[in-house]
This record gives structure tokens, C-alpha cells and sequence, in this order.
């Protein structure tokens, strides 16, 4: 019974690890995706691509910063410590970048 419940379990882990792979080739330019994975590394991608896309903006009032908003508190909040960790220096990025974050 053990063994079967295990099977099941990594085959779940398996599928959810494979559309991870899928989606990070054909969908990079989605990175909100990221944020409702529960693999702990996909989560961190999510956060490495909203630090870069954050620095690269060219206004401190763009449109991006503000369509982030309602995900900022994952960014600090991640259980995994990994992920947390870049989801602060995505976090700092933000708030030295945004006008948002200063008002």
C-alpha cells in the first residue's frame, strides 16, 4: 500500500516537474506562472525573472512595477528558504526601482 501511494506521489511530482520544464521553454515572458507552482525552483525562477525584468525598466513609473503589486508579499513570504532568498533581492530591486514602493 506504501509503495503505491509513493508511486502515485512521485508521479504527480513527475508531471508537475515536466509542465514546469514546458512552460519555462515556451512561455518565458508569462513569469506571473511561476508564482502558483508548488516546486520550490520554480518559485525561484519566477522571482530571478521579476528582479531582471524590474532592473531593465526605464521608468520608475512603469506599468510593470504596478502589475506586480498583489504578488510582493509572496516575494518575502516564499516557505522555501532558497526561494526566499531571491524573492528578497527581487523584493530590494523593486523598492529601489519602483515609484510605487516610495509613495
Amino acid at each position: 500500500m506504501a509503495k503505491i501511494a509513493a508511486r502515485r506521489k512521485s508521479t504527480t511530482q513527475g508531471e508537475t516537474e515536466k509542465k514546469y520544464n514546458r512552460f519555462s521553454i515556451l512561455n518565458k515572458n508569462k513569469i506571473r506562472f511561476f508564482f502558483i507552482f508548488k516546486l520550490w525552483n520554480a518559485r525561484l525562477a519566477g522571482y530571478e525573472e521579476c528582479g531582471k525584468l524590474f532592473a531593465i525598466q526605464d521608468s520608475s513609473k512603469s506599468g510593470e512595477f504596478e502589475d506586480y503589486l498583489d504578488l510582493i508579499p509572496r516575494f518575502a513570504t516564499d516557505t522555501n528558504e532558497n526561494a526566499k532568498e531571491k524573492g528578497l533581492e527581487a523584493l530590494l530591486v523593486f523598492i529601489q526601482e519602483a515609484y510605487v514602493a516610495r509613495t
